[in-house]
């Protein structure tokens, strides 16, 4: 069995899906791995940072390291939507923390450039790790109650999706997913 586990970084966090499309966040960056529970390393991955619309904030470049000079070569969304699209469609589960947000955002996405995504199931390991502690715990604290110890670099992609991967194989080891 393998897994889809994907995370974004984007301009901005929602707000309302009444706002029009060009007053939405943007994907920024995105990370996807397909991992095994059996295995380490990612099966297959795509990673693309991605040049917006408008320029990037000084606070999301503080939160996630990613800045204008960063993205001034990348493509738009449009560019690498057709390989984000494969590997999303490609997925029997797609597993994210707080899905509910990546996935709106790559709805958001694929919407502007007029194009939808045929989502397989999707599992948040946010709602899915409630239990654990009694409420909602951040990628970095899940992280910390697994492992009793942090992952470097939180808030870009990669290293969110690998941190998230190996809690993915540790929760799959314990029975939790």
């Amino acid at each position: 069995m393998t897994f889809l586990c994907l995370d974004t970084e984007t301009t901005n966090l929602l707000s309302t899906r009444l706002l029009p499309l060009d007053k939405q966040p943007e994907i920024i960056e995105f990370f996807g791995g397909v991992i095994s529970p059996e295995l380490d390393d990612p099966i297959q991955e795509g990673e693309w940072l991605i040049k917006p619309r408008l320029p990037i904030s000084d606070e999301i470049t503080k939160i996630t390291g990613i800045d204008d000079a960063m993205v001034k070569d990348a493509p738009a969304f449009a560019q690498v939507a057709p390989q984000i699209k494969i590997l999303i469609e490609g997925a029997t589960c797609v597993i994210a923390h707080n899905a509910s947000f990546d996935r709106e955002m790559i709805d958001i996405e694929f919407e502007r450039i007029g194009q939808k995504i045929a989502w397989p199931a999707v599992v948040c390991t946010v709602e899915q790790t409630i239990h654990l502690v009694g409420h909602r715990l951040t990628l970095t604290a899940l992280y910390e109650y697994l492992f009793s110890e942090r992952f470097p670099e939180a808030h870009r992609a990669r290293n969110d999706v690998m941190a998230l991967a190996r809690c993915v194989r540790e929760l799959w080891k314990r029975g939790e997913l």
